[in-house]
């Protein structure tokens, strides 16, 4: 609590995909994911990085960039 963090995905594999659900109900309410835009959900693929920020005043972590 009170802290922002980044954390850095990085997805080496050929066999899976990392997905990203936009506030899955699954989630804690203070650990959801939040993605730009109207998407759902975001795969990242092999050799793709995410950046993904947690906002501690929102509770909700914000995909900023995958790429």
């Amino acid at each position: 609590a009170g802290v922002n963090r980044v954390i850095f995905f990085y997805n080496q594999s050929s066999q899976y995909r990392i997905k990203f659900v936009h506030q899955s109900g699954s989630s804690n309410a203070d650990n959801r994911i939040v993605l730009r835009g109207l998407a759902g959900t975001r795969n990242l693929l092999q050799f793709q990085m995410a950046v993904v920020s947690y906002n501690h005043l929102l509770n909700r972590w914000f995909v900023s960039r995958i790429g």
